[in-house]
């Protein structure tokens, strides 16, 4: 599992450089998935995930849920609190400023504040833009077709709001852990309904208001409700027992084939939007194959780990060797992965032994390690 979490990373990193100089096809890189798929890739190994910690370490979590959230807290904030105030350092030194908060009111500015500090709310300021002057939130459903430019050049994005732009999807990630005790230990017939309702609302809002387009095709957390509990009944098959047999003899050809799909999505020839629920239906449907494969593999987990810190220091890094020039995208390419690979020894794995003494979690569980 762990391999496929850096793909992704990686993905989102390569969407975000523009493709690397010598792997291109059509002016784009001929490897890995685009950004938005990956992003919602990240969704169902999430609800697989969280599924699995909610059974198997958190079961009375419906009812006494704060030690649940506590250790999703203190898995998340850390690093992002981190990668937060190095933005902000360095905004400060190239600017003078840090994002909206000189031209934002005094309130408005302590609630994006207390939003980067939670990491809660982060998806809502996509759909908003931000009028300087009347310093008014204005809701924007088309903030990334034109909406924006069109609205003047008072009217900033909502999202300078925040450190890390692509904090986003960690903002869409932290609803579905503040619903998941209350819905993933639900009867299956339940988590269908939700998915029935979830999909409906997302054809409705694609047919019915005609939101067909970025950012409602993937970052709006009630459409993206039903994608987080396609992982979810992944792991409830994996659990069940009843695909055990059938795992053991296709969990290696399922894994490589996953694994080359991801590499040679690019370049697949079918639609995009097709061959990403088609991506993504297959994602759901191999994770119990592929957790029962890679579960105990330390070296997987380890890869697996930097795809976080990978996703938050990315950007920042884009920013930090653009007068690289060509080579930029490679030269973020190292940075990051250094940078990812010194926060999981100075950072991650310090924080991980405190989250699990504080949650009374037992480490020595390595199919848990994971994902808790």
């Amino acid at each position: 599992m762990g391999l496929l979490r850096f793909l992704l990373a990686l993905s989102v990193l390569i969407g975000h450089v523009h493709g690397l100089p010598g792997l291109m096809l059509n002016g784009k890189t001929p490897y890995l998935l685009h950004g938005d798929t990956a992003v919602q890739s990240f969704y169902v190994i999430s609800g697989f995930y969280m599924a699995l910690v909610l059974d198997r370490v958190y079961a009375d979590s419906a009812r006494n849920p704060l030690s649940f959230w506590l250790s999703r807290y203190l898995r998340l904030a850390p690093l992002y609190v981190l990668i937060s105030l190095v933005t902000a350092a360095t905004q400060v030194v190239a600017t003078g400023k840090v994002g909206l908060y000189s031209a934002g009111s005094v309130f408005d500015g302590a609630v994006a504040l207390l939003s980067n500090l939670t990491m809660l709310g982060q998806d809502v300021y996509v759909f908003f833009g931000y009028d300087t002057k009347s310093q008014a939130f204005l809701f924007m459903p088309d903030i990334l077709r034109g909406g924006l430019e069109r609205a003047g050049e008072q009217v900033a994005p909502g999202w300078a709001w925040l450190m890390i732009g692509q904090g986003w999807s960690i903002g869409v990630e932290l609803w579905f852990y503040l619903l998941a005790p209350f819905i993933v230990t639900r009867h299956i017939g339940v988590i269908l309904a939700i998915i029935a309702a979830s999909l409906a609302f997302r054809i409705g809002l694609a047919l019915g208001v005609g939101l067909r387009f970025d950012p409602w095709t993937h970052r709006f957390f009630p459409s993206e409700l039903m994608v987080f509990l396609l992982g979810s009944l992944a792991y409830r098959l994996y659990a069940s027992g009843r695909v055990d047999w059938l795992m053991e003899r296709v969990r290696w050809p399922v894994f490589l084939g996953m694994v080359a799909i991801t590499l040679a999505y690019s370049v697949i020839p079918i639609g995009g939007f097709e061959l990403r629920w088609i991506y993504l239906g297959l994602m759901a449907l191999a994770l119990p194959s592929v957790f029962s494969l890679s579960k105990n593999w330390r070296i997987d987990r380890w890869i697996g780990d930097l795809s976080y810190p990978i996703y938050l220091w990315h950007v920042l890094v884009l920013i930090w060797v653009h007068s690289v020039g060509p080579l930029r995208g490679y030269a973020c390419l190292v940075v990051t992965l250094a940078l990812s690979a010194l926060c999981l020894w100075l950072i991650d794995r310090p924080m991980d032994r405190l989250r699990h003494r504080l949650a009374t979690i037992r480490a020595q569980r390595p199919e848990l390690a994971a994902a808790q």
